[in-house]
């Protein structure tokens, strides 16, 4: 008997081994889960049977377990210092386990009642149908994210390997019950469908004589009397995520067209995790290793730390540089050594490509295959194109929208970037040495440290007027100002548990409504355990019938404190302070009462060999989810902002005034063109190549040297074919990120259209005010551009994205602006 044996997640539902067919027999009892294997020997010539075996179900209850009894217990505040690891983790598996049981048994009385009485499945109600599954679900995900804060904080000392198979384990899992509760049998799905006919006939039964009734409130009452606003809001949500993702073509669709979909996935599914693995299998050889450190004589101290090998001595070094973007980014960005970046660059641009050592791990024709299945899956949901299938719910609205915007964008950005080029060549030759062409792996460089070279700004000095925790104070007075929101301390309360003591806990509320927004956590400094960078995580939603509320995980990654307790503030660090932040206030603010809908959240994922995608968002238009976080991003590019955020020098005890603001203002929105202008770039060859009637209409190569050549002076390295397309997973990791390469440039868009909308008002709390009411707090419960129409009263506007990269202020000297008076400015 030849045995094929397959090794599973250790709390899979699941083991199965497969039996060959040699004078034995076994009956068939086929897994109804469908796991990703691993083998481990070679394949049997014919399998007749499987082994099933049950999971090894953790031995944990309320009895044994601190964090599932305080749960069980309905407690205000998680046990994060008393409760072990352990607990976290075997809890939370447990919890998982325990709520794919309740979906699978819910499902299954829905379709023995549906057998019992013909309408029983199609109209039960919404406390009938959703409520058994998202009171679980509640519990699930605080329990997941609280996981997750710890998992990413103080989780116990191990290899990298183990905390990302741990990590993994309980991701795929959580994963797979969140498909398991949209996907079982489309029971959700004609649910669903029933209630959004339901709401399509009594639309069309308040028309009369092809008129539709002047008072719409009466047709909200109406649909209200059939279901709940937010609960009607939510069954919206999850039918535009059947349509998109392909589950409503699968259920009513023919048995051929079935077929067509399940093979068109499968086949997508493969070439993703193909081009995934061959990028991985070249990225994980060192590049470089570095022992001066004037390769890297302006870097900041996270910069040293995140490159460093040894993360203690991380001053001293040496420094190492692998093919990955957490080390490349970082290097480019302040290596001094061009030959160090140039070996480098031509490394990362030909990962999975054809200068690679083998093709076996060339993505180039992949690349054919993503390209095509994609034009095929949208097409069979009867999309014209990909395009059309992306952004059939998103804020953009249309490919021809953001063409439009892409188009009006590069003839502004063009003449600025030839003259900037320019500026750039002249300051490599005359202060780094640099001749020959300048090129991209130059710009990443050279952009930045011209434009501080122009403002004479040392950002390492302006560092000492950033100290954590009194920038982070100064930042909530000024969100105080403008939304009246309040900030109190309340770490002092024993009874809310630490991670660790430099860790704090703010009560949030809403002075203009003396409502309680919840509690927001913030846990700052890296440490030796740590193992993220700047996250923000929802713990949980507010739950009035438990008495409980809102909490919100911000996690950072500033330096660790000296020996005077300060930990000082990089520009970059400020930035992701503001981005998190803002990120926060827009999770608390929300008041809708389910998760899955309280932002417009974008997909969630994690890359461990492979991708795991927990939800293929078609259905959210999460090109606008960053809007807010960037607004408050741009306060670092407003000098009376950035001055405020301050605090006295920490040796010389100078105060950073708004006029000596406006320097480090400057340089900062100068040096971000080079990025800006490159995000452009892969945005115009990302919207093309999806775009079009069909996929045989041009090659993908002929694409990229078309736009590389339209964007750049500089030719394509014959030595070195840099089609960075064989890498570039921001697009072709997964279909759910094609044409959504704009979206950065898009939310800039929104955020400096609301900054110009604050200076055109002349009244920010007014204006703040509006704003929180009129799109904060709904959420992802209504389309962005509606909520961003009730805000602004237009469209939005490219105008003051324009300005912003393209203002002739930033070609003058700060003598020259000193001049022109602080009006002009």
């Amino acid at each position: 008997m030849m045995l094929r044996i397959f090794r599973l997640n250790s709390f899979s539902r699941f083991r199965r081994k497969i039996i060959s067919k040699r004078n034995f027999t076994i009956s068939n009892s086929r897994c109804q889960d469908d796991y990703g294997f691993t083998t481990y020997d070679r394949r049997p010539t014919q399998a007749v049977g499987y082994i099933v075996a049950l999971p090894e179900i953790p031995e944990q209850s309320t009895e044994n377990n601190l964090f599932l009894s305080n749960i069980s217990r309905n407690s205000d505040w998680p046990p994060l210092a008393t409760a072990s690891a352990a607990d976290f983790y075997e809890g939370t598996i447990k919890l998982l386990m325990e709520y794919g049981v309740t979906i699978h048994d819910h499902y299954q009385h829905i379709v023995e009642e549906h057998q019992k009485n013909r309408f029983g499945r199609f109209y039960l109600n919404f406390e009938q149908m959703l409520e058994p599954m998202l009171a679980d679900e509640y519990d699930v995900d605080y329990a997941f994210n609280t996981l997750l804060l710890k998992m990413y904080t103080d989780w116990p000392a191990c290899s990298s390997n183990d905390w990302k198979c741990d990590f993994y384990d309980v991701f795929s899992l959580r994963a797979h019950e969140n498909r398991n509760k949209l996907t079982y049998g489309g029971v959700l799905y004609q649910w669903v469908k029933t209630h959004m006919d339901d709401f399509k006939k009594l639309k069309e039964r308040t028309k009369f004589k092809g008129e539709v009734i002047e008072n719409i409130e009466d047709v909200d009452k109406d649909l209200d009397a059939i279901m709940p606003y937010w609960q009607r809001r939510l069954v919206e949500y999850y039918y535009r995520h059947f349509v998109g993702c392909g589950v409503a073509m699968f259920h009513d669709g023919t048995e051929k067209n079935q077929l067509r979909m399940s093979k068109i996935s499968q086949f997508m599914n493969k070439n993703k995790f193909d081009y995934i693995f061959c990028i991985m299998a070249e990225n994980r050889t060192p590049v470089y290793r570095i022992t001066e450190k004037s390769a890297f004589k302006n870097a900041p101290p996270h910069i040293l730390r995140e490159l460093a090998i040894n993360k203690e001595q991380f001053e001293e070094g040496e420094w190492e540089v692998t093919l990955t973007p957490t080390k490349m980014a970082p290097f480019l960005r302040y290596c001094a050594d061009r030959r160090l970046r140039t070996y480098a660059w031509n490394k990362w641009v030909t990962i999975a490509g054809w200068a690679s050592d083998s093709m076996t791990f060339c993505n180039g024709t992949r690349i054919d295959g993503i390209v095509n299945q994609s034009y095929m899956y949208a097409k069979n949901l009867g999309f014209k194109n990909v395009a059309d299938h992306q952004f059939c719910n998103k804020m953009a609205g249309s490919a021809d929208a953001v063409r439009q915007f892409i188009d009006l964008m590069y003839r502004r950005f063009l003449p600025t970037f030839k003259s900037r080029y320019d500026n750039w060549v002249e300051y490599g030759q005359a202060h780094e040495l640099i001749s020959g062409t300048v090129s991209e792996k130059d710009l990443f460089y050279l952009c930045p440290k011209e434009a501080d070279n122009r403002y004479n700004v040392d950002f390492l000095r302006l560092m000492k007027h950033f100290p954590f925790w009194q920038t982070f104070e100064n930042i909530t007075t000024i969100l105080t100002y403008l939304f009246n929101l309040k900030f109190e301390d309340v770490s002092s309360d024993e009874k809310l548990e630490r991670c660790h003591p430099t860790c704090r806990i703010y009560a949030v509320s809403d002075q203009t409504t003396g409502e309680h927004l919840g509690r927001l956590y913030i846990d700052p400094f890296m440490r030796s355990n740590k193992r993220s960078g700047w996250k923000t995580l929802l713990g949980r939603m507010q739950n009035p019938m438990r008495r409980l509320d809102k909490i919100v995980y911000l996690i950072g990654a500033a330096n660790e404190p000296d020996s005077d307790g300060n930990s000082f503030l990089h520009y970059e660090q400020l930035q992701a302070l503001l981005f998190q932040l803002g990120r926060s206030i827009q999770l608390l603010l929300s008041e809708v009462p389910y998760r899955e809908i309280a932002i417009p959240w974008e997909p969630q994922y994690y890359a461990w060999g492979g991708r795991v995608i927990w939800r293929d968002e078609y259905a959210m238009d999460w090109d606008a989810v960053n809007m807010f976080p960037e607004f408050l991003k741009f306060f670092v590019y407003k000098p009376a902002l950035l001055s405020q955020m301050s605090s006295p020098h920490a040796v010389t005890e100078a105060i950073l005034t708004e006029e000596k603001a406006e320097a480090p203002a400057f340089a900062l929105q100068r040096g971000a063109f080079w990025e800006a202008y490159r995000c452009l770039f892969w945005a115009d060859f990302d919207l093309t190549l999806f775009s079009m009637k069909r996929w045989t209409d041009r090659w993908w190569r002929e694409i990229y040297v078309e736009k590389y050549e339209k964007y750049f002076p500089w030719p394509i390295d014959n030595n070195y074919p840099q089609f960075q397309g064989t890498n570039f997973t921001p697009i072709f990791s997964n279909p759910v990120f094609h044409c959504m390469y704009y979206r950065k440039l898009w939310t800039e868009m929104l955020a400096l259209d609301m900054h110009e909308t604050f200076a055109l008002e002349h009244d920010e709390p007014e204006t703040a005010e509006r704003l929180k009411n009129t799109l904060l707090r709904k959420g992802a419960g209504e389309p962005q551009n509606e909520l961003y129409m009730r805000f602004m009263g237009r469209d939005p506007s490219i105008g003051a994205i324009l300005d912003f990269y393209t203002n002739p202020i930033l070609s003058l000297a700060s003598e020259e602006i000193k001049k022109l008076g602080s009006n002009y400015v």
